[in-house]
């Protein structure tokens, strides 16, 4: 009775274990299982029993697929305790798959005699898969940190993914400035099939619109699981019977799609799909394979970060190359007619030139003070598209007068150059609304170019005609040409096809540039032809004509710019008082001798305290005024003049002359009390006009 009361109480022990306890007698026979045990070999205990152990519980190892001898036999036969090797598997009754481990022991009895054995295990399906996913996730952080190419990257991570996690796995991204996902990566367990999942992708790609699948998946961010592929689903999503053939060829049967995305938008999808396997996902599965989409999402933002850092930087050292040679260019260019200047400017001072070389002096300066004032102006004109404050003073123009007006200023030099020069003006090609003066700074522009690029001897051809609604202009030349790697380039600022220090030809590269934004702003269009180096070059300017609109023959005699030899001098400046401020005795002397030319009586300051002592001691008429002096300035000369009461100066009509040229500039020192803005450098005929328009009002 004892021995029975023991067998029950080591029966219910045993049943209650968490493990799968199996118990044999000394043939190998079954004579007990617990309900786990039950449960993991499909076998009920009353059909286990007396069954031999080897039928009952079958192992094979899992990669050789190997039979695993039974540890029961090994117990019994060596009277030891076994444990059970790694990788073993358990195939149950209906021929599932049970990942197990632990160990068998003898039974005794009193006199040491072996009179069975007893058998536990478990299923560590958990632990298997945990340990093949922390390898697995040191497998992909290994791949997704293996290339700065997230393409490569992903490539390899559905190879990765296969067959492991899937038997076929497809990536699709959304690229940068794309609208649709394309796909990027795609493995099939089945090398023979990876074109049948190819030709999927490719040739029926998915509708953005669809309720399910990756668009769906794409459009919400949100994962789609699909434990079991009804067959139906795929006859539906079929467009045609090849789409079918291939779907079929596919055999899916259970699918997860899940998103790649950060926190800010949705970068692409990842489907894995199981197929010939016959194997189906579960929630586990699930939330591995969001967790490896996790990942490739910070893999695959790392690396646009990156691309995008060195694209940031490569535009950085290129910018800053192109700055560096701008800036050398611009110093030379700068220098070369100042150098000219300052050398004629000592000459002139010294007392041993005669008259003819004093004549001489007088013109270089002259002649490299404008080139020096036009690489300025073009400058600024940069400044103007770069800012967006280009203006167009626009009228109703003859563009056939503007060309000849054009043609008037480049003449000398093309005769200079002993060139052929061959027009076709269509004088009545139509009237424009434009800017005069800035169509008249393009077509000198590429005239003077033509002129530059040309050996001497060459020829030059420029023709106006009408074509449709459009009026059309070339300029042709035989000069350099264009190289065709160059051309594409031609209209873009700072850019020149020598650019070296040692070029053959000067210029700061801006004027094409300029040229074009002056005619698109006018609603037209400029490109440049070539055949190669030593073939010349042509130029096409076509501007929309003003239908319905004409310029007299009066209107264009009157619009052509008259040469300006000198400037007029207003009898209304003659005994005029005008003060004169700047801390630049050059600049100041300039403006003295321009308005003693007139015949106004000039005072002069260099500084705001001598300004304000001379307005005290004899209020002018007009005041003239530099704004950058140091210590105190043009602005804390205004404030102070109009501090004054009106009788002792307060309210006299002040001009603000600066190289401060910029619209808000202008308006700081109108707001400031400045009536009149006189850009540096100083146009003597400017000058007289607005000083001789203040004197007017003053009286």
């Amino acid at each position: 009775a004892h021995a029975e009361q023991a067998q029950a109480l080591l029966e219910t022990t045993l049943r209650s274990i968490g493990d799968g306890v199996l118990v044999t007698d000394r043939d190998g026979r079954v004579t007990f299982m617990n309900s786990v045990a039950s449960e993991l070999t499909g076998w009920s205990e009353s059909d286990a029993r007396d069954r031999q152990v080897s039928d009952v519980f079958k192992i094979v190892n899992e990669q050789t697929r190997d039979t695993v001898e039974n540890p029961v036999l090994r117990v019994l036969n060596e009277g030891l305790v076994v444990g059970l090797a790694n990788h073993t598997i358990l195939i149950d009754k209906s021929g599932r798959e049970v990942p197990i481990d632990d160990s068998g022991a003898p039974i005794r009895n009193a006199s040491g005699d072996v009179r069975g054995a007893v058998l536990v295990f478990r299923d560590v399906s958990d632990k298997k898969r945990d340990e093949e996913r922390r390898a697995f996730f040191s497998n992909a952080a290994t791949t997704l940190s293996s290339s700065l190419d997230y393409r490569v990257t992903l490539s390899r991570l559905a190879q990765l993914a296969v067959p492991r996690s899937a038997d076929w796995c497809a990536i699709e991204i959304l690229e940068e400035g794309e609208t649709a996902p394309v796909q990027v990566a795609v493995a099939h367990v089945d090398p023979s099939k990876l074109e049948f999942a190819r030709a999927l992708g490719r040739d029926y790609p998915p509708d953005r619109n669809a309720k399910v699948g990756a668009p769906n998946v794409f459009r919400t961010g949100e994962s789609e699981f699909y434990p079991e592929i009804p067959e139906q689903l795929l006859k539906d999503r079929a467009r045609d019977a090849r789409h079918l053939a291939l779907i079929e060829q596919l055999q899916l049967r259970s699918a997860m799609v899940v998103p790649l995305r950060t926190r800010e938008q949705v970068l692409g999808v990842m489907t894995f799909v199981y197929a010939e396997s016959g194997r189906h996902y579960s929630k586990e599965d699930l939330e591995f394979a969001e967790e490896l989409a996790r990942r490739a999402s910070i893999a695959i933002e790392n690396a646009r970060l990156y691309a995008a850092e060195q694209g940031a930087r490569q535009s950085a050292d290129i910018a800053n190359r192109a700055k560096d040679e701008f800036l050398a260019t611009i110093s030379h260019e700068l220098r070369t007619p100042l150098n000219a200047i300052l050398g004629w400017a000592k000459l002139l001072a010294s007392a041993g030139l005669d008259e003819s070389k004093r004549a001489r002096a007088a013109e270089t300066i002259e002649r490299n003070a404008v080139a020096m004032a036009q690489l300025i102006e073009d400058l600024l004109d940069v400044s103007r598209i770069i800012s967006g404050k280009m203006r167009l003073e626009t009228r109703l123009v003859d563009l056939a007068s503007v060309v000849n007006a054009a043609l008037e200023s480049a003449k000398p030099s093309i005769d200079a150059k002993g060139m052929t020069l061959r027009t076709d003006l269509e004088l009545h090609a139509g009237s424009l609304l434009g800017d005069p003066s800035r169509l008249q700074q393009v077509i000198w522009n590429l005239l003077s170019n033509a002129v530059k690029f040309t050996d001497r001897g060459g020829q030059l051809e420029l023709s106006l005609r009408r074509d449709g609604e459009m009026v059309e202009l070339r300029v042709r030349d035989t000069g350099k040409g264009i190289s065709p790697q160059f051309l594409p380039h031609v209209f873009d600022p700072f850019r020149q096809a020598d650019g070296r220090i040692t070029r053959s030809y000067g210029g700061l590269g801006l004027g094409l540039s300029i040229c074009r934004h002056i005619i698109e702003l006018h609603g037209g269009q400029i490109s440049a032809e070539s055949a190669g180096e030593g073939s010349g070059s042509t130029f096409i300017v076509r501007l929309p004509v003003s239908v319905g609109h004409h310029v007299s023959e009066t209107d264009r005699i009157s619009r052509l710019p008259a040469a300006e030899d000198a400037f007029e001098r207003p009898p209304v400046l003659r005994g005029l008082k005008v003060l004169v401020v700047d801390d630049d005795e050059d600049a100041r002397l300039l403006v003295e001798r321009i308005l003693e030319e007139c015949g106004s009586q000039v005072a002069s300051a260099a500084s705001v305290p001598q300004a304000m002592a001379a307005i005290g001691t004899a209020p002018p008429d007009v005041l003239v005024s530099d704004i950058g002096m140091p210590g105190e300035d043009g602005f804390d000369l205004i404030r102070k003049v109009r501090a004054l009461p009106a009788p002792q100066g307060g309210q006299v009509p002040a001009i603000a002359l600066t190289a401060y040229t910029r619209a808000q500039d202008r308006r700081q020192l109108l707001n400031a009390g400045y009536m009149m803005h006189v850009p540096k450098p100083v146009e003597p005929a400017e000058l007289v006009s607005v000083v001789a328009s203040l004197a007017r009002w003053q009286r």
